[in-house]
């Protein structure tokens, strides 16, 4: 955190300042659905593979549907490989329009995907040195 390699980000006002008062560090304020960004072909991105830690079970509210979609765009535009995700994702979850959304096999086969129903507590062990980056406060 100190390299500013990791954003604390919360969907509300209210969670942003109970973080910041838990932390001590500064916390984004990402509410739910925020607008998509995109990079320019230009933009730098360092050459080593990305984890993208996501606990909490996966929901509509926490955006996991738009994360999926990322991951889709990022496997259609052979990018996939740059990355690993670990998403806490137990079972699927419903759409506001009542659809029922896990993701697909394609992606869990991938081996750029690892799917925890532990909770969060029990998932320690596999975020390894970079669970503790983000949850020790020193």
């Amino acid at each position: 955190m100190k390299a500013k390699k990791v954003i604390l980000a919360a969907e509300t006002e209210g969670m942003k300042k109970e973080l910041e008062e838990f932390t001590k560090l500064p916390v984004e304020l990402f509410p739910h659905p925020i607008e998509a960004k995109n990079l320019s072909t230009s933009a730098k991105i360092a050459p080593e593979l990305i984890t993208v830690p996501c606990p909490g079970f996966a929901r509509h509210e926490k955006g996991s549907d738009f994360l999926l979609s990322a991951i889709g765009r990022l496997n259609s535009e052979d990018s996939l490989d740059r990355f690993h995700f670990i998403l806490q994702w137990p079972k699927p979850f419903l759409l506001p329009d009542g659809t029922k959304l896990k993701p697909d096999k394609e992606f869990e086969n991938s081996g750029h995907i690892t799917l925890y129903n532990e909770p969060l507590g029990d998932m320690k062990s596999h975020f390894g040195e970079y669970y503790q980056a983000l949850y020790t406060v020193s």
